[in-house]
C-alpha cells in the first residue's frame, strides 16, 4: 500500500479531502486490502502499517463507506463495525 495511503488513514481525511477524486480510489484501496484480509480491520491496519482505530476511524468517515463496510462483513458472516 502507497504511503500516502497510510498516512490518510493515519490522520483522517477531513472535508476537503473527501471531496477530492484521489478520496474514492484511497477507499477503494482500502476495500480491497480489506477483502483481502477477510475483512479483518486488524490485518489489514497491520499490512497498511496503522492501527486498528486508525483503520476503523477511517471507514467510519463517511456513512455510505461505513455502510458498505458492514453490507461486506455481513455477506460474510462477520460482525458488522461498531467504530461509529
Amino acid at each position: 500500500a502507497p504511503p500516502a495511503l497510510a498516512m490518510l488513514v493515519r490522520v483522517g481525511s477531513g472535508p476537503a479531502v473527501r471531496r477530492e477524486p484521489r478520496y474514492a480510489q484511497a477507499i477503494a484501496v482500502v476495500f480491497d486490502l480489506l477483502e483481502a484480509h477477510g475483512w479483518s480491520l486488524a490485518d489489514a491496519a497491520a499490512h497498511l502499517g496503522v492501527t486498528t482505530a486508525a483503520l476503523g476511524r477511517f471507514v467510519a468517515e463517511e456513512e455510505f463507506v461505513f455502510r458498505a463496510a458492514n453490507t461486506r462483513r455481513r455477506a460474510l458472516g462477520l460482525s458488522p463495525l461498531r467504530t461509529r
